[in-house]
């Protein structure tokens, strides 16, 4: 019941959404990939979701076919329709084209032609666009294979040709050459157009082959003209009966591996070990024997293996020392900022209260101060009250502990026998400026200073500009 209410919901949903869309167009492709000179099928479908039956007018775009497109010959619409498609109601119509390329024609080139579909009772026009694939002769057959890529000397070795047409024609009689230079076959088959066709290759390899790269070259011919060509490296290598173990331990900022190779065969083999490093890790790695070749990524050892003989490798990565380093590093780096960090945030400002016609501003002053270090004693805040300004006296909560009289001006003294971390205090007075004309006053920065055995810390708050108003 529940999954009935839920589909029924479902359904009330997209209703309104797949109604909304009256006309769809769309089309089916039969065949999209043709050589120059070649005729491309499509069915093209037309959704009526109208209340009412409607014809439709089917035309191909003018500028996209020929005379005025050297790249489309002709469209052909289905006889029966005569370019006007009647659709009923709620229903689909299908309607097949035949798009037939030019014989000049660009291959291995994709080519557009736009339909324009007109309802005759509603006027309202749909656009469309079919997309045809030109294919040059020789990609006419699609060849691939599943020959590997490393390949070890033997009998009756085995790799599965497979072939299909890109284009719908008929292709009854293709003669295929299998070329490399170990071996050889030809054959002939038919390659059907969707569908593919599969060949068994085999061949045999001495064990005196040469170990190397080799080459596979594959033909398809028609009437002697190449219609697909298919081509892959495969290497030889060889068939030693080599052991390989590879042991790896981790301990904290270390890491040792250890390599080894055995020949269990009967032959005397080349072999070698390759170790991927980094510029980084190659500063800390230590190896025994020493690598016959170090590259910028990798370490190189190659070495000869008799029948029963092993190879070992130890190679160790230890980035203790590295790891020191950077601790060591931190540390002092930790030291130098809670040593020259400023532990007293302090800031200073000021804000114009008034201003007489006169010209003379009267001003007050704020000073924040916020511990970040650990709990401080004895601290003493000083700030310079120049010649030009005068103290009003209102001073906030904290009131000076001097009032110092100076070349420069006033200075005032608080102390403040404790702060601990995270504390703040806000110190505030009122001054007025002396001077009645435009000009400028420089507050100067506030100081704070404390003692910690035998340091002295002192910090200053930034200086204040503040310009009088005519």
């Amino acid at each position: 019941m529940k999954k009935g209410l839920l589909l029924f919901s479902l359904i009330i949903l997209i209703l309104p959404i797949v109604l909304a869309q009256n006309v769809q167009i769309d089309d089916v492709v039969i065949n999209a990939k043709v050589q120059p000179g070649g005729t491309a099928e499509f069915e093209l479908k037309i959704w009526n979701n109208q209340a009412f039956a409607d014809n439709f007018k089917i035309s191909p775009a003018e500028f996209d076919v020929f005379p005025f497109s050297n790249d489309v010959k002709s469209v052909m619409i289905e006889d029966e329709f005569e370019y006007v498609a009647n659709v009923p109601s709620n229903t689909v119509r299908t309607i097949p084209v035949k798009i037939t390329i030019s014989e000049e024609a660009r291959p291995n080139n994709n080519y557009l032609v736009n339909f324009e579909i007109q309802s005759l009772k509603t006027k309202k026009e749909y656009q469309h666009e079919i997309r045809i694939g030109v294919i040059a002769p020789e990609n006419l057959v699609e060849i691939n294979s599943n020959l590997q890529d490393k390949i070890v000397p033997g009998k009756g070795i085995r790799f599965k040709l497979s072939m299909s047409s890109n284009a719908n024609v008929l292709l009854d009689n293709v003669d295929v050459v299998v070329l490399s230079e170990l071996f050889e076959e030809r054959f002939s088959t038919p390659i059907f157009f969707k569908k593919v066709a599969e060949k068994d290759v085999t061949f045999d390899l001495n064990s005196d082959v040469k170990p190397g790269i080799y080459s596979l070259n594959v033909k398809a011919y028609q009437d002697r003209k190449v219609i697909g060509v298919y081509n892959k490296n495969f290497e030889v290598i060889k068939n030693p009966d080599i052991e390989e173990v590879i042991q790896v331990s981790k301990s904290f900022m270390r890491e040792k591996t250890n390599l080894q190779k055995t020949n269990v065969g009967n032959l005397v083999v080349q072999e070698s070990f390759v170790y991927p490093v980094t510029a980084l890790s190659k500063l800390f790695t230590k190896t025994s024997p020493e690598p016959d070749l170090s590259q910028s990524n990798s370490l190189i050892w190659n070495f000869e293996l008799k029948p029963n003989q092993s190879y070992e490798v130890n190679i160790d990565v230890n980035y203790m020392s590295l790891f020191i380093f950077i601790i060591v590093i931190v540390f002092i780096l930790l030291f130098l900022v809670y040593r020259y960090s400023k532990k007293i945030y302090i800031k200073k400002s000021a804000l114009r209260i008034k201003e007489s016609k006169e010209g003379f501003s009267e001003l007050k002053v704020q000073i924040h101060i916020k511990n970040k270090d650990t709990r401080v004693r004895n601290v003493e805040v000083y700030d310079i009250i120049p010649n030009m300004v005068n103290i009003v006296g209102e001073y906030g909560t904290i009131k000076p502990d001097k009032v110092q009289d100076g070349p420069r001006g006033k200075r005032l003294v608080w102390r403040i026998n404790e702060l601990a971390r995270g504390e703040e205090r806000i110190i505030s007075y009122r001054v007025q400026t002396k001077i009645g004309i435009v000009g400028k006053l420089v507050l100067p920065a506030t100081v704070v200073r404390y003692k910690r055995g035998n340091n002295t810390y002192e910090f200053k708050s930034n200086n204040i500009v503040f310009h009088s108003h005519k």
